[in-house]
């Protein structure tokens, strides 16, 4: 509690001194309108952007500010003082045009990592897949020939194809974790409905997908929400304790929304521990370049539900319509 009082003394003072620097500057502009005034308002700017102040926020104090600073006496004295306020707000500001710019940078070279990533676990997965299928065959016929020379002792080879049968396997559910081909052939939900069959063969854990979307999503936005699933799944699996999970996916007019929600332990959302900490890092690190958002409701011994935003932006995210 202390703590949180010094935090916000602390958010206070910082505020107010910005508020008495803007109208000092401002008063200087107004006097008199030149480089280095124009220079102070975008180092204001860069100051406010710095200390996390949100645009909406700033343009109140800036709005207070020149409510302080303009009076009758000062509009007469300065018959131009609104285009000079102007200029100078319009410099304060631009500080958090270059953030957003910076953001929008940041996004677009994350997706493009991302979506670089994907397609090397895609060829990866296909190499896996079609090497397997061969390296096995050629296997299996040596071991034929094998048998073939050994006579009534090729029975000893049994074992062998077994474990040779299980590697396949275990080759090929890999390949498909890896990158699924009905995420492309037939969509998300399909490919989520897929995840959650195999994910319920190999641990037992129950798990329902409902919903769907209206029509086929983008690729990006496909593969985005079924990593994000994927890893809150991976996540129930090793920390939940759980023994049920639903998914819920909905489309509308703005946007994409999911829902993962377990039956399991439960966590407290503001001490995860360092491991599934990482997991929802990892999801928000997916969700970020498309503007997406998680939101995680959780409590000791409550389970946990992890709500996924996607808006939908440009006409040609939704394209085909779902099987």
């Amino acid at each position: 509690m202390n703590d949180l009082r010094l935090q916000t003394r602390k958010a206070r003072t910082e505020s107010q001194r910005l508020r008495n620097c803007c109208r000092e500057a401002l008063r200087l502009h107004l006097a008199c309108e030149d480089a280095a005034s124009l220079s102070a308002a975008r180092d204001l700017g860069v100051q406010a952007v710095a200390e996390g102040l949100r645009l909406i926020d700033t343009t109140d104090l800036l709005h207070r500010v020149v409510s302080e600073v303009v009076s009758p006496d000062t509009s007469g004295s300065h018959p131009d003082w609104f285009q000079r306020y102007a200029s100078f707000a319009s410099e304060f500001l631009s500080a958090f045009d270059g953030s957003q710019r910076g953001t929008r940078e940041t996004n677009a070279v994350l997706q493009r990592i991302n979506e670089r990533r994907e397609d090397d676990i895609r060829r990866i997965a296909h190499e896996i897949h079609d090497s397997t299928g061969q390296l096995m065959v050629t296997v299996y016929l040596a071991l034929e020939e094998a048998g073939r020379e050994l006579g009534s002792a090729a029975a000893r080879l049994e074992p062998v194809r077994e474990r040779l049968g299980e590697v396949e396997l275990e080759l090929r559910r890999l390949a498909h974790e890896l990158r699924p081909t009905v995420l492309d052939d037939l969509g998300l939900m399909s490919a989520l409905r897929q995840m959650a069959d195999g994910l319920h063969r190999r641990t037992g854990l129950s798990v329902h997908v409902t919903g769907g979307t209206r029509e086929r999503l983008a690729q990006i936005v496909e593969v985005t929400l079924y990593r994000v699933v994927q890893e809150a799944l991976a996540n129930v699996v090793h920390h939940a304790s759980a023994d049920m999970v639903e998914v819920t996916v909905r489309q509308d007019a703005t946007g994409l929304r999911c829902r993962v929600s377990d039956d399991g332990v439960g966590f407290d959302p503001a001490a995860v521990g360092s491991q599934v900490g990482l997991g929802l890092a990892s999801m928000r690190e997916r969700l970020a370049p498309l503007g997406g958002a998680l939101r995680i409701e959780a409590a000791p011994g409550n389970g946990a539900t992890i709500h996924v935003d996607i808006p939908v932006r440009t006409p040609d995210a939704c394209a085909h319509r779902t099987g």
